[in-house]
Formats: C-alpha cells, structure tokens, sequence
C-alpha cells in the first residue's frame, strides 16, 4: 500500500465509519497481519475487530469502547 492515503475516494466510497474500517483492514493486511495475530496482540475479541473493519460500530458493546479500540 502507499504511504499517503487517497482519502478523498475512500470518502466517495463510503461512510466514515467504513473508511476508517477499510484504512485499518488494508494497513494491517499490508503488513501481513491476520485477525487473529491483532485480536491476541490487543486483547480485543476477533468478532469486534471485524465489526470496526466493517464500519459496523453498532455491534461493539458500547459507544465508550469505540474510541478505546481505535486508539489500540
């Protein structure tokens, strides 16, 4: 993946949530990672992962946690 972001597409492409999602799937498939690998190394559950990857912050158990995972 580059390094710099088109983020004007992915706005055109998506909901922020979505874009924040796609952002961080590419960048951890660009460095070879796997669901499992980041959901051991920040102790969050693989389910929820999936969740922020796809946009949908809905299924995480609470609005608090959102900016906690992103942060991780």
């Amino acid at each position: 993946m580059p390094d710099q972001v088109d983020w004007r597409a992915l706005e055109r492409e998506a909901s922020p949530g979505r874009a924040v999602g796609r952002l961080l799937r590419d960048q951890r498939e660009a460095k070879g990672l796997d669901l499992d690998e980041v959901a051991k190394s920040l102790r969050i559950r693989r389910s929820q992962l999936e969740a922020i990857e796809e946009g949908r912050f809905e299924r995480l158990p609470g609005a608090a946690y959102v900016p906690a995972f992103l942060r991780a």
